[in-house]
């Protein structure tokens, strides 16, 4: 397209104060506008990731057993264990036992299951209201 006054504008550029030209179509005009770095507000992005952090260790945490015959379990009490198949005859049902357990606080327990889960509304009303660390030790 060319200049009707026969003015060379290929060297004109909006700054960053500028709007973008008012004839181009709305979704090219959002494109050009600048986006604008905001700093992070550190009370938001801080306190998940150390939450995360803190999960991310608590379940790294969990012992293993020796065999390496077990599984995560996330129960309903809020606490965290690592179960541990016994070993029996082959015809009797197989014993489990708790190997380790780690009880979670809420804030931490919400972040498991949302990233171990997808949501149901059903795993949301089972553990609502949830506080792992009021289980006893035993």
């Amino acid at each position: 397209m060319s200049d009707p006054a026969g003015r060379d504008l290929t060297g004109m550029r909006h700054s960053q104060d500028d709007q973008p030209p008012s004839n181009l179509p709305q979704d090219q005009q959002s494109a050009q506008r600048p986006v604008q770095d905001t700093p992070p507000d550190p009370s938001v992005d801080t306190a998940p990731l150390d939450t995360l952090s803190q999960l991310r260790a608590l379940v790294t945490s969990l012992k293993k057993p020796p065999n390496g015959k077990g599984f995560r379990c996330m129960c309903k009490d809020g606490v965290l264990r690592r179960l541990h198949f016994l070993p029996t005859p082959p015809d009797h049902p197989t014993k489990i036992a708790v190997y380790d357990a780690i009880p979670l606080s809420p804030e931490m327990l919400k972040m498991f299951l949302d990233r171990q889960m997808p949501w149901s509304q059903e795993v949301e009303d089972r553990f609502r209201g949830v506080d792992g660390t009021s289980v006893p030790q035993e």
